[in-house]
């Protein structure tokens, strides 16, 4: 009796791994076929997944790349030195954004969609600024004499007016740092990717 209830659900059992078995195979083919899919058809000619990603790195590749590259050497540099960014500082610096672009009349969605960025693609970026501040600003100093060579060399009057002029110091001591640590960051870049840290596995 037993034996005749084993043989009546056997086809079952078979029909349900032949039908597992089809499924993945379905999927990997999915999956082995997908850069061949379409993104556009003109005249009914054929614009393939493939097609595009390839003109894509025709064109950008290599800056797009070197983002991804930085990217990854600055969060494994943050873990090294116990740095974390947090939502509250990110929120903060586009707050800050906010507040400079109503000053020029722009919202800042309307500046979101010129840029042709989302919302989390913007923070992604902040995080990755505020990263790089943290590695490379400390130790560095604006002196009094860095603000007037600046002034002077960018033909701005130094005011005589005590509130201006510390204005002016502040503005050009952010600009000067700015200046530093992007300085910094680049030296760094250079001196990781000279240190084989970094392997690249396509010409573009």
């Amino acid at each position: 009796m037993q034996l005749k209830q084993e043989k009546k659900l056997m086809p079952n059992l078979i029909k349900k791994i032949a039908y597992l078995l089809l499924l993945i195979i379905v999927f990997f083919i999915g999956l082995f076929f997908k850069d061949l899919f379409p993104v556009a058809v003109v005249d009914g000619g054929i614009i393939t997944r493939r097609d595009f990603a390839q003109q894509l790195t025709k064109n950008n590749g290599k800056q797009t790349l070197n983002v991804l590259i930085a990217r990854k050497l600055v969060e494994v540099e943050m873990i090294k030195r116990n740095i974390k960014i947090s939502d509250s500082q990110i929120n903060s610096e586009i707050q800050t954004i906010k507040k400079n672009l109503v000053h020029n009349d722009t919202s800042f969605k309307q500046s979101l969609q010129q840029q042709g960025k989302t919302l989390e693609q913007f923070k992604t970026e902040i995080k990755l600024e505020l990263a790089i501040q943290e590695l490379f600003k400390p130790n560095i100093k604006i002196t009094d004499i860095d603000i007037d060579n600046y002034l002077s060399s960018n033909n701005v009057q130094k005011s005589t007016q005590v509130a201006i002029y510390e204005s002016q110091k502040i503005a050009v001591q952010n600009i000067l740092l700015k200046q530093q640590i992007v300085k910094r960051f680049q030296q760094w870049l250079d001196h990781e990717f000279n240190n084989n840290r970094v392997k690249l596995f396509v010409n573009l």
